[in-house]
């Protein structure tokens, strides 16, 4: 084999290294994104925002039920758009089994005060 033919090998053994360290380093950044899930009270109060990492359910001591929030709760619905300057929600409340892949804002729905 004549030194050339080492030279070239050794050139793209390195090369090789480089593209493989590059791929597991984008992996291990692509599998361990966090992604905000803003929690509007839809009362005037501060929006609490949690962190939830790629492909996982939100924790379930972050989320907040009738039992924290009152009888007139009746649940979370996803912001899914804004039509005129207002939230538009989700047809059916959020299941909270849902894996979470962006960032997303979940609104408190209530019963109204007769």
């Amino acid at each position: 084999m004549s030194k050339t033919d080492k030279n070239k090998k050794k050139i793209i053994a390195i090369i090789s290294g480089i593209i493989l360290i590059a791929i597991i380093a984008f992996l291990l950044w692509f599998f361990n994104r966090k992604f905000d899930v803003t929690f509007d009270l839809n009362n005037g109060t501060k929006e609490e925002i949690i962190k939830v990492k790629y492909h996982q359910t939100i924790n379930e001591k972050d989320i907040k039920d009738q039992k924290d929030l009152g009888e007139l709760f009746i649940a979370w619905y996803e912001v899914v758009g804004i039509k005129e300057k207002e939230d538009v929600l989700a047809d059916k409340p959020f299941d909270f089994n849902t894996k979470i892949t962006s960032d997303i804002t979940l609104k408190a729905l209530w019963q109204e005060q007769e």
